[in-house]
Protein backbone atom coordinates (compact mmCIF):
# COMPACT_ATOMS: atom_id res chain seq x y z
CA UNK A 1 0.00 0.00 0.00
CA UNK A 2 2.59 2.24 0.73
CA UNK A 3 4.86 1.60 -2.24
CA UNK A 4 2.02 2.69 -4.45
CA UNK A 5 1.76 5.98 -2.33
CA UNK A 6 5.60 6.26 -2.79
CA UNK A 7 5.72 5.23 -6.85
CA UNK A 8 2.62 7.64 -7.10
CA UNK A 9 4.39 10.75 -5.77
CA UNK A 10 7.39 9.94 -7.65
CA UNK A 11 5.88 9.34 -10.95
CA UNK A 12 4.54 13.23 -10.54
CA UNK A 13 7.79 14.56 -9.05
CA UNK A 14 9.28 12.97 -12.04
CA UNK A 15 6.33 14.44 -14.62
CA UNK A 16 6.80 17.96 -12.87
CA UNK A 17 10.57 18.30 -13.41
CA UNK A 18 10.18 17.21 -16.90
CA UNK A 19 7.59 19.21 -17.53
CA UNK A 20 9.56 22.66 -16.12
CA UNK A 21 12.43 21.33 -17.94
CA UNK A 22 11.00 21.10 -21.18
CA UNK A 23 7.82 23.21 -21.37
CA UNK A 24 8.41 25.98 -18.61
CA UNK A 25 9.76 29.26 -19.70
CA UNK A 26 12.65 31.21 -17.38
CA UNK A 27 13.13 34.59 -17.95
CA UNK A 28 16.51 35.68 -19.31
CA UNK A 29 19.19 36.28 -17.59
CA UNK A 30 21.45 39.23 -16.77
CA UNK A 31 24.45 38.01 -19.09
CA UNK A 32 21.59 36.93 -21.95
CA UNK A 33 20.48 40.88 -21.29
CA UNK A 34 24.05 42.45 -21.87
CA UNK A 35 25.00 40.09 -24.76
CA UNK A 36 21.63 41.36 -26.23
CA UNK A 37 21.97 45.00 -25.34
CA UNK A 38 25.78 44.62 -26.42
CA UNK A 39 27.32 45.64 -23.32
CA UNK A 40 29.32 44.19 -20.73
CA UNK A 41 27.44 44.39 -17.65
CA UNK A 42 23.30 44.58 -16.81
CA UNK A 43 21.43 45.30 -13.90
CA UNK A 44 17.68 44.13 -14.26
CA UNK A 45 15.84 46.12 -11.62
CA UNK A 46 12.21 43.90 -12.15
CA UNK A 47 11.39 42.12 -14.96
CA UNK A 48 7.40 39.91 -16.14
CA UNK A 49 7.07 37.88 -18.80
CA UNK A 50 3.80 36.67 -20.54
CA UNK A 51 4.19 32.91 -22.22
CA UNK A 52 1.64 31.28 -24.24
CA UNK A 53 1.87 28.27 -26.50
CA UNK A 54 0.28 26.08 -28.06
CA UNK A 55 0.73 22.80 -30.63
CA UNK A 56 1.54 25.49 -33.95
CA UNK A 57 2.76 28.68 -32.19
CA UNK A 58 5.24 29.73 -29.21
CA UNK A 59 4.60 33.33 -28.07
CA UNK A 60 6.58 34.94 -24.89
CA UNK A 61 6.69 38.58 -24.48
CA UNK A 62 9.20 39.72 -21.91
CA UNK A 63 9.49 43.33 -20.05
CA UNK A 64 12.68 44.03 -18.34
CA UNK A 65 13.51 46.96 -16.07
CA UNK A 66 16.98 48.07 -16.29
CA UNK A 67 19.27 50.53 -14.47
CA UNK A 68 20.20 53.58 -15.21
CA UNK A 69 23.89 52.92 -15.64
CA UNK A 70 22.48 49.77 -17.93
CA UNK A 71 20.84 52.44 -20.06
CA UNK A 72 24.18 54.89 -19.89
CA UNK A 73 26.25 51.73 -21.20
CA UNK A 74 24.18 50.99 -24.00
CA UNK A 75 24.19 54.51 -25.21
CA UNK A 76 28.14 54.89 -25.10
CA UNK A 77 29.49 51.84 -25.00
CA UNK A 78 27.78 49.24 -26.75
CA UNK A 79 28.99 48.30 -30.39
CA UNK A 80 25.01 48.21 -31.43
CA UNK A 81 25.70 44.70 -32.56
CA UNK A 82 23.14 42.46 -32.07
CA UNK A 83 25.32 39.13 -30.41
CA UNK A 84 25.55 36.16 -32.27
CA UNK A 85 24.19 33.43 -29.91
CA UNK A 86 22.24 29.63 -31.02
CA UNK A 87 21.28 31.79 -33.95
CA UNK A 88 24.79 31.80 -35.87
CA UNK A 89 24.89 28.02 -35.80
CA UNK A 90 22.17 28.25 -38.18
CA UNK A 91 23.22 31.57 -40.11
CA UNK A 92 21.39 30.28 -43.46
CA UNK A 93 18.20 29.63 -41.87
CA UNK A 94 18.45 32.74 -39.38
CA UNK A 95 18.97 36.23 -40.29
CA UNK A 96 19.48 39.19 -38.19
CA UNK A 97 18.88 43.24 -38.19
CA UNK A 98 21.52 45.07 -35.39
CA UNK A 99 20.18 47.54 -33.10
CA UNK A 100 18.89 50.68 -34.90
CA UNK A 101 16.35 53.36 -34.09
CA UNK A 102 14.48 53.45 -37.49
CA UNK A 103 12.32 50.69 -38.19
CA UNK A 104 12.66 49.01 -41.97
CA UNK A 105 8.52 48.28 -42.45
CA UNK A 106 8.61 47.67 -45.66
CA UNK A 107 11.99 45.40 -45.59
CA UNK A 108 10.84 42.88 -42.73
CA UNK A 109 7.34 43.39 -43.27
CA UNK A 110 6.45 40.12 -42.70
CA UNK A 111 8.37 39.57 -39.34
CA UNK A 112 7.33 42.94 -37.62
CA UNK A 113 4.17 42.11 -38.16
CA UNK A 114 4.78 38.68 -36.74
CA UNK A 115 6.19 40.65 -33.53
CA UNK A 116 3.44 42.72 -33.23
CA UNK A 117 0.57 40.98 -34.11
CA UNK A 118 -2.35 41.64 -31.91
CA UNK A 119 -2.71 39.25 -28.94
CA UNK A 120 -5.59 37.81 -27.27
CA UNK A 121 -4.42 37.85 -23.97
CA UNK A 122 -4.46 41.91 -22.27
CA UNK A 123 -1.12 41.88 -20.95
CA UNK A 124 0.74 40.61 -23.82
CA UNK A 125 -1.23 43.41 -26.22
CA UNK A 126 -0.58 46.07 -23.53
CA UNK A 127 3.55 45.39 -23.65
CA UNK A 128 3.30 44.67 -27.03
CA UNK A 129 1.59 48.21 -27.85
CA UNK A 130 4.08 49.68 -25.17
CA UNK A 131 7.12 48.79 -27.15
CA UNK A 132 5.45 49.44 -31.13
CA UNK A 133 4.75 53.11 -29.30
CA UNK A 134 8.54 53.15 -27.88
CA UNK A 135 9.54 52.59 -32.22
CA UNK A 136 8.02 55.95 -32.73
CA UNK A 137 10.03 57.73 -30.77
CA UNK A 138 13.70 59.23 -30.69
CA UNK A 139 14.52 56.86 -27.49
CA UNK A 140 13.26 53.38 -29.21
CA UNK A 141 16.23 51.11 -30.51
CA UNK A 142 15.42 47.38 -31.80
CA UNK A 143 17.09 44.27 -33.30
CA UNK A 144 15.76 41.08 -33.92
CA UNK A 145 16.59 37.71 -35.38
CA UNK A 146 14.32 36.53 -37.85
CA UNK A 147 14.04 32.75 -39.58
CA UNK A 148 14.60 33.75 -43.70
CA UNK A 149 11.61 31.15 -43.93
CA UNK A 150 9.25 33.42 -42.30
CA UNK A 151 7.61 31.49 -39.62
CA UNK A 152 9.88 32.68 -36.03
CA UNK A 153 11.52 36.23 -35.12
CA UNK A 154 13.21 37.01 -31.47
CA UNK A 155 12.44 41.25 -31.79
CA UNK A 156 13.78 43.22 -28.98
CA UNK A 157 12.94 47.33 -28.44
CA UNK A 158 14.95 49.01 -25.91
CA UNK A 159 12.82 52.12 -24.76
CA UNK A 160 16.23 54.48 -23.14
CA UNK A 161 13.65 56.94 -21.72
CA UNK A 162 11.80 54.73 -19.82
CA UNK A 163 14.92 52.04 -19.18
CA UNK A 164 12.65 49.19 -20.17
CA UNK A 165 13.87 46.23 -23.14
CA UNK A 166 10.78 44.36 -24.15
CA UNK A 167 11.35 40.84 -26.27
CA UNK A 168 9.16 39.54 -28.33
CA UNK A 169 9.41 35.90 -29.55
CA UNK A 170 6.79 34.54 -31.79
CA UNK A 171 7.22 31.42 -33.69
CA UNK A 172 4.76 29.69 -36.07
CA UNK A 173 5.36 26.24 -37.00
CA UNK A 174 3.74 25.08 -40.08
Amino acid sequence: RYKKTIYTILAFSLLGMVWHYFFSYHSKTDIEIAQILGVNKVEIESFDYSESWNIQDYDVVEKYELSNSTVQRFLTSSSFVLFDDEYEVDSLLWGKKNWTKKVDSTKFETYYKMAFLKREDFQRSKWILEANKSLGTQDGYHSFYYKKSGNAVAFFVFDVKNRTLYTVSYTHLT
